[in-house]
């Protein structure tokens, strides 16, 4: 899954939930693709899923991806500023884009990033190289690209939040168990309200 460092040898393409997607990031609009995994820096094909527009299945253009971003390392400003656009849980950042004239259209796209077909590839790839004009979108300097300290410190965050989750659900589970069982049912109960008692108490006495 490899997109193209080399714009006219693009050999990947990513489908798009929506044509209006697609033209929306062609037209410098939409500053990142939101994904459960990073798009590799390179250039892709941009396709349209089967919708109902006249483009639908349909290659409209390419776009160069610079980095991702993982939502939560995204600022408070950009995600206010973008908010219809931000969602992640990976912001792939679209740094450059360029507009078929023609769309290629008929083609079968994929989950992910996918691979094109020989004859669809063929047809990308001379279109890039008859048509060079682009448009650099500015948003790699927006979206700053995490350093590896952040990167290493938010994966321990999540780490801790997993961890801490999986505790609850084994601590709500063993009393569940408990509470079922009839020989300890009543015992426990006593249990919880002794302890409810104390700390009532203890916040009296403060």
């Amino acid at each position: 899954m490899s997109p193209s460092a080399n714009r006219v040898l693009v050999t990947h393409a990513i489908t798009l939930k929506g044509s209006e997607l697609n033209d929306l990031i062609l037209k410098g609009q939409k500053p990142v693709e939101n994904r459960h995994f990073t798009i590799q820096p390179g250039w892709v094909a941009l396709h349209n899923n089967a919708d109902y527009s006249p483009l639908r299945t349909a290659i409209v253009g390419v776009a160069r991806f610079s980095h991702g971003v993982p939502v939560e390392l995204v600022s408070e400003a950009l995600k206010t500023k973008y908010a219809a656009h931000v969602h992640g849980p990976v912001c792939n950042v679209i740094a450059e884009v360029q507009r078929f004239k023609e769309p290629i259209s008929l083609v079968k796209g994929a989950l992910s990033v996918w691979k094109l077909e020989d004859e669809d590839r063929e047809l990308v790839q001379q279109k890039l190289r008859q048509e060079s004009e682009t448009v650099l979108t500015g948003f790699d300097s927006e979206f700053k690209r995490p350093t590896a300290e952040q990167l290493k410190a938010l994966k321990k965050d999540k780490k801790r939040e997993r961890d801490a989750t999986r505790d609850e659900r084994e601590g709500a589970r063993q009393a569940k168990k408990l509470l079922s069982c009839p020989m300890f049912s009543r015992d426990f109960e006593a249990f919880l309200d002794k302890q409810k008692a104390a700390l009532a108490a203890k916040v009296a006495a403060k």
